[in-house]
């Protein structure tokens, strides 16, 4: 009788036991499933906050590209000034082209002496176009003509790359004198009166190369 007494009065303890067992692995359940609901939920906002960023950073980018566009278009100191680049850019490909692959003394003479005059040139320009945000225009030309005379070798890449030279200058001094009266800055204007006289020159000096590689 006093074992069954015993066993009735340690019931409640047991059943209590259990009880709070349970009670913990539920809290401890809940516990991780809150944690784990935390972290996605900080996941979530570190994502829309770098698209967020993301969004806005392409938005500034587009919204000074379309600034530069409407700065230049329209504007005739840009416009020349861009194309100016490019072609200069072109021409020292060329000029450094025939320094390294040209057969005659003469042709290589004129090449170091009209790279010269260009890369002058260039820093002018590129220190005019960078001061005011003007983007570059990649027109590539000098690479193109370049691969179609790969193949020619001696005096038939010398009169080639001779007509190429002829025909970019052409370009120079169309553009310069397209722009003379139109440019608005003096400094633009000032550039293009002293730097004519020199494209002349290095088109005279190409014609009569051309003459002597006949």
């Amino acid at each position: 009788m006093k074992t069954k007494l015993y066993w009735l009065a340690a019931l409640p303890f047991s059943i209590m036991t259990v009880a709070c067992g349970n009670s913990t692995t539920t809290t401890t359940t809940t516990s991780d499933s809150t944690v784990s609901g935390n972290l996605k939920e900080a996941g979530d906002n570190v994502k829309d906050a770098a698209n967020v960023a993301a969004n806005i950073i392409k938005q500034s980018t587009d919204t000074a590209i379309s600034n530069i566009k409407r700065k230049i278009a329209g504007n005739p100191d840009s416009e020349f000034v861009v194309n100016a680049l490019n072609t200069n850019r072109n021409e020292i490909i060329l000029l450094n082209a025939g320094i390294k692959m040209g057969t005659t003394k003469e042709l290589k003479d004129h090449a170091r002496m009209m790279l010269t005059d260009h890369n002058k040139l260039m820093g002018k320009l590129q220190t005019y176009a960078n001061n005011r945000h003007y983007p570059a225009l990649t027109k590539d030309w000098a690479g193109r003509n370049l691969s179609n005379i790969s193949t020619k070798t001696g005096s038939s890449w010398d009169k080639a790359w001779t007509s190429y030279m002829i025909d970019g200058h052409k370009e120079d001094v169309n553009i310069f004198e397209d722009a003379r009266n139109n440019v608005k800055d003096l400094e633009v204007k000032s550039l293009i009166d002293n730097t004519l006289p020199t494209l002349h020159a290095h088109l005279d000096m190409m014609m009569n190369l051309k003459n002597d590689l006949k």
